[in-house]
């Protein structure tokens, strides 16, 4: 009797760890993959002018209209983070300290592969099926060298049913974690 007690509990065991749980898209749509490289140790100062500009690519999958609605919004937010950190924006990029410059792009039109050649690295988010990844990358070059100092990526699932609020704040979340890594100390 004790030995069938066994092998019941043996079979359960092994019928349970052969169960699929199916992978929840919903809770992917969160997830988040950012990487960042110090290409010189530079320190700006408080109170450094930066001047920005956002890179387009030459071929986009999204509506024009919606490509350059979320440049505005992110540059707005990349702006907004940098002036609460002390730097301050000018427009004639000859008096800046640095130079800010950003891509947004989507998988379809920019993949890893394209990323990590071009760009230098690659934040290594998995792709899933069913979610469109995204893209920010930004690079901060020094205006006296001329020279990158510091690069970095976020990758992100578009999050298509968010309201604009949702939006905002999630835009305004991917901005600041991708930037913490260009505010510290290094």
């Amino acid at each position: 009797m004790h030995s069938v007690k066994i092998l019941f509990l043996l079979a359960i065991f092994i019928l349970s760890g052969c169960v699929q749980v199916p992978v929840n898209n919903e809770s992917r749509v969160s997830n988040l993959a950012v990487t960042s490289v110090w290409d010189e140790p530079t320190k700006f100062s408080a109170g450094s002018k930066y001047s920005i500009s956002p890179q387009h690519l030459e071929k986009v999958s999204n509506k024009t209209g919606e490509i350059k609605f979320a440049y505005q919004r992110y540059a707005e937010g990349i702006k907004s983070n940098l002036n609460s950190n002390g730097y301050q924006e000018v427009q004639d990029a000859n008096s800046a300290a640095f130079h800010v410059r950003f891509v947004l792009a989507l998988s379809e039109d920019l993949d890893d592969k394209t990323i990590s050649e071009q760009f230098g690295i690659t934040p290594g988010l998995q792709d899933s099926q069913g979610l469109n990844k995204g893209s920010i990358l930004i690079s901060i070059t020094d205006a006296n060298t001329g020279q990158r100092v510091w690069h970095g990526a976020i990758q992100g699932f578009v999050q298509e049913d968010a309201t604009d609020d949702e939006r905002e704040q999630r835009r305004n979340y991917v901005i600041n974690m991708v930037l913490a890594q260009f505010h510290k100390s290094h």
